[in-house]
């Protein structure tokens, strides 16, 4: 007996020692707004919109001793990222950061969970979503959950991009997919506390509150039955990605099956703040469901179900009410909580089930056997009782992620990313905060683009036509004056060195931007290092408003000349004919700038047109030798001041950096050399342009060409059609220059948009930096901001916009982005109305713009903001800011020289004068300014 007791009594001591270690740990969870940002198209997968929405975060330890970190606990990655001390981006040091040198027992290894060879440094990985990466090391260190503590890998990052880490109110994120989403299974937090023993059972559970009554947590080891109002139902998980997701049979509307969505896949995402589903399917729902847009009917409407198959084949039924599935709007009107997710088979089709089915049932999630369960949340117990169906059928399972992975189920809580996790699907990747931004290794879902809430999307072939546009401003009227004092090989070879110049600086822009994720030049000048960088993004804000309201101005004067044969026709007297021609094209302008970008590609092409027209009509003219005109000579080859005079023209037409980068936002699938192909095409019809209306123009008018070309042209029906087809055209390339003056103003509206708070002028933050702290009190799921012109908007009641402008309160009665578009429109209006010049308009724009846009934004932006270090590249920035600044310094001096020269305009033969058979002097269309005069001509035409 004594020898029995001898042998139980240290096993009954073994069970007890290991039973009290094991343990079940909850974490509270907080609530705040997350991110959403826009994911490219990758592979077969859509693009999505930018959305703020809610996330749910938690607090973790790492090292010994333990330092704290608020992380998202993401379903939808399988690593544990912090933010590392070495990290020394804006993202990182916004948050607290993991100091590997202060943990004793660190091991660093490499990131594929191997250890690093003697005399080795350890590697480095790159973690790239859909708007942005992180760069990291990998170590072994203790991470403990509450109480559960156990030796695991993580990731330390060494940099991270600003969008979308920065915007992020808590550090990391853990991982809690299946063993295969990890790096390996080391890098399974679960796994590694299975592996260790310390949980009581393998399994976690989430329960999300939608009331601040009541707490949200996160349960490891345990299934807390307070949260439960009915029994468990366990669903296996299909799929081998490591996503936790479950087959669906059927959607149900009510108690009528519809067969929309047979053998479709369902996954719960705690990071997406919507329903998401297939785009054809997500149609029909709300063709279907159709909820008025003021909530009138939501009592009428069905429950909304999703028929799950178990284990036994019996289908179970998840059904949320209307009011899980709408959600009020940020004008208070009634929205579907539905948005696109197409994922092509054999992963798909998929649903994603997000925060409205998670705040509705509790999920539990048992990592061992790879299996799911949901059931209503005690809170819900009424609505389960009410639903038309019994309190069986809503029980129900979580599902997975985007990608159909057998074997998985996942959550996550997205923030931002998207992209890669899925690898090759991604319709509307959501937004996951921290750590569950689209997963490390499988993005997350983001919100796909829902009408009304972003600005649509520009194709390639759009965007090239807009490029060409943005380039045959006011600027090409004055190309063969510019000429005469320049020669025209000297004027082509120019063209040729200002459309190399400004292409290469609009891709360091638009790089620059895409690595930023800011789309804005002021925005993306207060990205600069250093104290400065506030400063600088104002002188760069104001430099565009002053450039930009030249060029505007000068627009207007264009307008004026163009729609003087209206104004004759219409039998105005001479002194009311320019005020009136002004106030047309004023009334057509301005909602053109409301507009969204997608329905700018039309007037381009009409715009294009036109210029091309006034080409071929000179051509013609040239050609068919009219009674009216005869050749003259010019010169061929020269030298003089006059090529100044041509350069500054040239880079009125061809400086748009300003408006590149709001430009480049839009493009369909953008990337830079997407972008770069668009911008090579559009220079090179605008080079064979450019040059051929100098030789025409030169040919037929010489050295005497006016500085407003339309000036020249016949006063008969050709004539009038290219005036009036170039003020129109001129029209069409208004909203895209005024865009750059409003998307600074535009981004601090979403910001205050998105916070409820005024419009804060001049803003206290970086145009991208957003709080996500939410205010007690305040809507905790916000809707996006509306689109910054979107017709969904503009039919929305309108309501008061608070600004502060200099600590000064006011309201406006519209969008203060809308606003300041109106009164721009007038105050250049108002401005053409007196200039009469184009010529000297244009000179003195294009000279001023040289340093900052082709200079010093592109210079700045390669030396700071793109990352590459090398010398070359380095010296390369700094000669480009110094030669545009002597460039800039010299046009603005020959302006001053100009001016002193004989500035008359060109008086324009009008229809009413040949019809009075006025008689003009043969030289009454030639003059010359001092510039020509100037000119040393080598080679002269005969």
């Amino acid at each position: 007996m004594l020898r029995l007791a001898n042998f139980w009594a240290p096993a009954l001591l073994g069970l007890w020692v290991v039973s009290a270690t094991q343990t079940s740990v909850s974490v509270a969870l907080h609530k705040r707004v997350a991110t959403v940002a826009t994911v490219r198209k990758h592979a077969e997968a859509s693009k999505s919109s930018v959305q703020h929405k809610m996330a749910y975060f938690g607090t973790i330890q790492v090292g010994n001793p333990p330092q704290e970190f608020s992380v998202v606990f993401d379903t939808g990655s399988g690593n544990l990222i912090v933010p590392g001390s070495d990290c020394s981006s804006d993202a990182c040091t916004s948050h607290r950061r993991f100091d590997h040198r202060k943990s004793d027992g660190i091991n660093a290894i490499n990131c594929d969970g191997s250890n690093v060879s003697h005399g080795m440094l350890a590697d480095e990985i790159t973690i790239t979503f859909g708007t942005g990466k992180i760069t990291g090391q990998c170590f072994t260190d203790s991470i403990c959950v509450g109480a559960a503590c156990s030796k695991g890998n993580f990731i330390s990052s060494l940099d991270e991009s600003y969008t979308p880490f920065a915007t992020f109110s808590f550090d990391g994120v853990l991982g809690l997919a299946l063993d295969s989403m990890a790096q390996s299974n080391e890098f399974s937090v679960m796994s590694r506390f299975h592996g260790a023993g310390v949980l009581a059972q393998p399994l976690f559970s989430v329960f999300l509150s939608d009331s601040d009554e009541e707490k949200s947590e996160i349960t490891f080891g345990a299934i807390k039955e307070e949260h439960m109002a009915s029994e468990l139902y366990w669903v296996n998980v299909v799929g081998d990605a490591g996503y936790w997701q479950v087959e669906i049979q059927d959607i149900y509307l009510g108690d009528k099956a519809q067969k929309l969505c047979q053998g479709c896949r369902v996954a719960v995402d705690t990071g997406t703040s919507e329903l998401a589903g297939p785009s054809d399917i997500i149609a029909r729902l709300e063709g279907l469901l159709g909820s008025g847009h003021d909530c009138s009917n939501l009592d009428s409407l069905p429950h909304l179900g999703f028929a799950v198959r178990g284990p036994n084949g019996k289908p179970k039924i998840l059904s949320l009410s209307p009011k899980d599935y709408t959600s009020e709007g940020s004008f208070g009107g009634c929205n579907l909580s539905l948005m696109n997710l197409d994922v092509p088979p054999p992963k798909g089709p998929l649903f994603v089930f997000g925060i409205p089915f998670l705040q509705k049932y509790f999920t539990v999630y048992d990592h061992e056997n790879s299996r799911v369960w949901s059931l209503v949340s005690s809170t819900d117990r009424d609505t389960v009782e009410a639903s038309p169906c019994s309190s069986d059928e809503w029980e129900g399972l979580l599902a997975a992620r985007y990608e159909g992975s057998p074997q998985s189920l996942t959550l996550a809580w997205t923030e931002d990313s998207c992209e890669e996790s899925l690898g090759s699907i991604s319709r509307g990747c959501q937004s996951l905060p921290n750590g569950g931004f689209g997963e490390i290794s499988a993005p997350l879902l983001e919100h796909g683009e829902s009408e009304g809430t972003q600005p649509s999307k520009v194709s390639a072939p759009a965007m090239t036509l807009n490029l060409i546009n943005a380039s045959l401003g006011s600027g090409l009227l004055s190309l063969p004056w510019a000429a005469a004092g320049s020669s025209l090989l000297v004027a082509a070879g120019v063209t040729l060195l200002v459309l190399v110049l400004n292409a290469v600086t609009n891709i360091i822009l638009v790089a620059a931007a895409e690595r930023q994720h800011v789309f804005d030049l002021g925005g993306l000048m207060g990205r600069l290092p250093g104290k400065w960088a506030r400063l600088l993004r104002w002188a760069f804000d104001c430099s565009i408003w002053c450039s930009v309201g030249l060029a505007l101005l000068g627009y207007f004067v264009v307008i004026a000349d163009a729609f003087d044969p209206v104004a004759e026709l219409a039998g105005l007297p001479s002194t009311v004919k320019k005020k009136a021609s002004v106030f047309v094209g004023m009334l057509l302008v301005i909602p053109l700038c409301l507009m969204d970008p997608e329905y700018l590609a039309f007037s381009s092409t009409l715009s294009v047109a036109a210029n091309v027209y006034l080409v071929l009509l000179i051509t013609s003219i040239f050609t068919f030798q009219s009674e009216v005109t005869s050749h003259h000579s010019f010169c061929w080859l020269g030298a003089g001041p006059g090529i100044i005079t041509m350069g500054s023209a040239l880079m009125q037409s061809m400086i748009f950096q300003m408006c590149t980068m709001p430009m480049y936002e839009v493009l369909e699938d953008r990337s830079v050399r997407r972008f770069s192909i668009c911008l090579a095409i559009s220079f090179a019809f605008v080079f064979f342009l450019f040059t051929t209306l100098c030789l025409m123009g030169l040919s037929l008018y010489g050295d005497g060409v006016s500085s407003n070309i339309l000036n020249n042209l016949p006063p008969d029906v050709s004539g009038d059609v290219a005036r009036v087809g170039v003020g129109l055209s001129v029209i069409a390339i208004y909203p895209i220059y005024l865009e750059s003056m409003v998307a600074p103003l535009r981004h601090a509206e979403e910001r205050a948009w998105r916070h409820r708070q005024p419009l804060m002028l001049p803003s206290p933050r970086d145009s991208v930096v957003f709080d996500d702290a939410v205010p007690r009190g305040t809507s905790g799921d916000l809707e996006a901001e509306p689109s910054r012109s979107s017709t969904s908007w503009m039919s929305d009641r309108l309501l008061k916009v608070r600004v502060k402008v200099f600590q000064l309160h006011a309201k406006l009665p519209m969008r203060p982005s809308h606003f300041a578009a109106v009164a721009i429109i007038l105050g250049s209006a108002a401005g053409g109305c007196v200039v009469t010049h184009l010529g000297l308009c244009n000179i003195l724009n294009g000279a001023s713009q040289v340093a900052a846009m082709v200079g010093w934004a592109p210079g700045f932006a390669g030396l700071f903001l793109l990352g590459w270090d090398q010398r070359c590249w380095q010296l390369l920035m700094v000669l480009l800011i110094v030669f545009s600044s002597m460039m800039s310094m010299v046009g603005m001096m020959h302006v001053g020289c100009n001016k002193r020269g004989t500035y008359r305009a060109v008086a324009r033969v009008s229809r009413t004068d040949v019809e009075r058979g006025v008689v003009f002097p043969a030289d009454s269309l030639r003059y010359r300014d001092n510039f020509v005069n100037s000119l040393n001509c080598m080679w002269e035409s005969s």
